[in-house]
């Protein structure tokens, strides 16, 4: 039985591999899945949110509460969205400082 790991499967796009252009495969995939998950996430809570906020105000309940409690919720909302982004351009500033940083190592040498 002869191994198969090296050969692409018929049909695969070409650009499916993620290999950078000098062949080596692009590092850190976990924190990259992790970046592209916060900043999807980031809206969708904030959405979510605004959704809850909207519909506190349809309960049944005095005007000064129902107001409060949605600007609490639109508080809450709007800093997960903050964390959320920021941690995932954080991530991707790591990044940009890790290739920097290589190019420069093979610059130097």
């Amino acid at each position: 039985m002869t191994s198969q790991v090296g050969i692409k499967p018929v049909g695969q796009p070409e650009g499916l591999d993620k290999r950078r252009p000098d062949g080596r495969k692009r590092p850190y995939l976990a924190l990259r899945v992790l970046a592209k998950v916060y900043s999807i996430l980031a809206p969708v809570i904030l959405a979510i949110m605004i959704i809850v906020c909207l519909v506190g105000l349809t309960r049944e309940a005095p005007l000064a509460e129902k107001l409060a409690s949605s600007i609490g919720i639109l508080v809450a909302g709007s800093i997960y969205y903050l964390v959320l982004k920021a941690i995932s351009q954080a991530i991707y500033l790591l990044f940009d400082i890790a290739r920097n940083t290589s190019r420069i190592a093979e610059g130097g040498e």
